[in-house]
């Protein structure tokens, strides 16, 4: 599984899980809508239905990101060539619009008819809805577990694992996969959307007072607009091409200019192509006297044997320090007049990254 922590890259290693958690979702999706709906049935209360509407778009979310998840593992080809990973991405908003607009009906919609003065309360209705909300918390454990492959005996540290990588991920200080976080992040939304209810027909049962079935409502449709909002921003980022954060573009360029054939580096560009890929492209100035001088250093006895005087030796060390200085001078302008040339054809490229042949250098056996 692939993060990125307050835009920090950490790996850590697991399969992916999300075809498996997807299905499972979908299992539980059938069995809650069912009860959420009989619980809507017997109470008619707005709060129930906003969590019904809830898991309805859940259940049709959770199909969209079974299917972007299958179609983003293709391989990268001549069409895609920075892989599919994007597809999922793209899917993911359809799911962050549609929390969108169901939280605004939600927020809304009871402010058009007349606040009920009481709610219709028995038994049966409550028992659906608390039933309900015992399949959400298990979901949410299981998911979170799979996840990040928690496999905790103690029940106790488990969940507080779960709660502290549900927080981290709702509060935007994780991104794991935009499926997971969408998954992360309705889960989240399903307990607390699925205890709302559950609140609310309590209080109007023991207050009397229809008022709070409508603030659960309302309560209901702000966190799935937040949730709309979040998964859309993230994801858009995504999509939009956003580049890496300056901290860690800073370590890359550091990491770089190491290498003491390095004089500089003049331009660093990267680009986040999804939550587990990146590009990066720079524009580097060598260092001519340091890799002739490990030229010199390679060819040593070569050159030793060549040379009978002195001044032989270091006649052949000047040409060698020319030679690369002119090498690079004349591989810079052959790249750069390839540019030019592909600018013209194509003018509505902005970017273009051409790079030397590694061949040479991997089959040279002093290298190997």
């Amino acid at each position: 599984m692939n993060m990125i922590r307050k835009g920090l890259l950490r790996t850590f290693s697991q399969v992916d899980e999300t075809g498996r958690i997807l299905k499972r979702e979908l299992i539980g999706d059938a069995v809650q809508i069912s009860l959420k709906y009989g619980a809507y049935y017997l109470s008619q209360s707005q709060a129930v239905k906003a969590e019904l509407m809830r898991s309805m778009l859940d259940s049709s979310n959770h199909f969209l990101l079974y299917f972007s998840n299958t179609h983003a593992k293709k391989k990268s080809d001549e069409f895609y060539n920075h892989s599919y990973s994007k597809f999922k991405n793209i899917f993911v908003l359809f799911p962050a619009t549609g929390f969108i607009i169901s939280g605004l009906y939600n927020v809304f919609f009871p402010f058009f008819y007349s606040i009920p003065d009481t709610l219709e309360l028995n038994n049966l209705s409550l028992s659906s809805i608390i039933i309900s909300s015992f399949g959400e918390f298990y979901l949410f454990y299981k998911n979170l577990g799979d996840i990040q492959n928690f496999s905790e005996y103690n029940i106790l540290k488990g969940i507080t694992k779960r709660i502290s990588l549900a927080y981290n991920v709702i509060a935007n200080k994780i991104t794991i996969d935009p499926i997971q976080d969408a998954i992360v992040n309705e889960n989240i939304l399903a307990i607390t959307g699925v205890c709302l209810p559950i609140f609310t027909s309590l209080m109007c049962y023991i207050s009397g007072f229809g008022i709070f079935d409508t603030i659960g409502s309302v309560l209901n449709g702000v966190l799935q607009i937040y949730l709309g909002y979040m998964l859309s921003v993230d994801n858009i980022k995504v999509l939009a091409g956003q580049s890496l954060d300056p901290k860690n573009t800073e370590i890359i360029m550091k990491l770089i200019e190491k290498n003491k054939k390095v004089k500089s580096v003049d331009e660093i560009k990267t680009e986040i192509l999804g939550f587990d890929a990146m590009k990066i492209s720079t524009t580097i100035k060598y260092n001519s006297q340091a890799i002739g001088e490990e030229i010199m250093n390679e060819l040593k006895d070569e050159i030793d044997s060549m040379c009978k005087t002195p001044e032989d030796k270091d006649t052949i060390n000047k040409i060698i320090k020319i030679a690369v200085e002119e090498t690079l001078l004349q591989t810079s302008q052959s790249i750069k007049i390839m540019e030019i040339l592909i600018y013209e054809k194509f003018p509505h490229v902005t970017d273009v990254d051409l790079e030397i042949s590694k061949n040479k250098v991997i089959e040279d056996k002093r290298f190997n």
